[in-house]
């Protein structure tokens, strides 16, 4: 029999969240919404008259398993892949790729692209949004402050941004 059209194949968008791990909370809540916008895009049409599916893989909180899945992800040569929960799994996955792509969506603001490529983050940069903690802070005439980070990708990113904002 002959196959059908590939319109009719799902547009598949690969994706990596904790489902497991320290992160869980965090990336069991995004695949619930993950699910419902899939389930939105496509009682309303779909991509082009493409249903959407949502591929989840569990990077188990863990940098190293967010490389392995993007390596397999790559492989596929998508368009788009989704993930990076916190700023270890972002910058982890992101070291992986090339010039030419493809899009990669963090959710993390910790994530910081190079000019020009393929990467995006959520949010505010966290060097804007230290940069604009500092100058209200100085423009409030506060002239002490502590900063309490963890150790983590997350504060090793926290840590820069601060001292480039004071540098300011």
């Amino acid at each position: 029999a002959a196959r059908g059209s590939a319109a009719e194949d799902p547009f598949e968008i690969l994706t990596f969240e904790p489902l497991t791990g320290p992160a869980a909370f965090v990336g069991s809540n995004t695949a619930k919404a993950l699910a419902a916008a899939e389930d939105l895009v496509n009682r309303t049409g779909g991509i082009k008259g493409r249903p959407v599916k949502f591929v989840i893989a569990d990077d188990q909180t863990n940098p190293q398993v967010a490389v392995q899945i993007m390596s397999q992800f790559l492989a596929k040569k998508p368009a788009i892949v989704i993930g990076g929960e916190i700023t270890s799994l972002c910058n982890a996955a992101a070291g992986l790729l090339k010039a030419d792509g493809p899009v990669f969506w963090c959710y993390s603001p910790g994530v910081h692209p190079p000019p020009g490529s393929w990467i995006f983050s959520t949010g505010n940069s966290t060097a804007d949004m230290f940069r604009a903690g500092l100058r209200y802070m100085r423009e409030s005439k506060l002239t002490k402050i502590a900063v309490l980070t963890s150790t983590d990708a997350t504060g090793q990113d926290a840590d820069h941004g601060i001292a480039d904002a004071l540098a300011l």
